[in-house]
């Protein structure tokens, strides 16, 4: 179970969005994205390095056009 969190310094806009929640789809269908504002919240279950390192990587990679002010990643691994 992960959680991917990010604020930006402005609000994400709506190219971004669609960007994110694809990206979200294409790499675990099961998984959430809901972006609000300035804020956006990945969670799913799949706990695979492979798919965590995407995930973060397009999170972290929205920053080339809206600073990122805070990331947070959330992981436990299911048992």
């Amino acid at each position: 179970m992960y959680t991917i969190e990010f604020t930006t310094e402005n609000t994400i806009s709506e190219r971004l969005k669609d960007v994110l929640l694809q990206a979200v789809r294409d790499e675990d269908a099961d998984a959430t994205c809901r972006v609000e504002g300035d804020v956006c919240v990945i969670q799913g279950n799949k706990a695979d390095p492979e798919h965590l390192s995407y995930l973060l990587g397009i999170a972290a990679g929205c920053g080339n056009t809206n600073e990122i002010v805070k990331l947070v990643l959330s992981y436990e691994k299911m048992r």
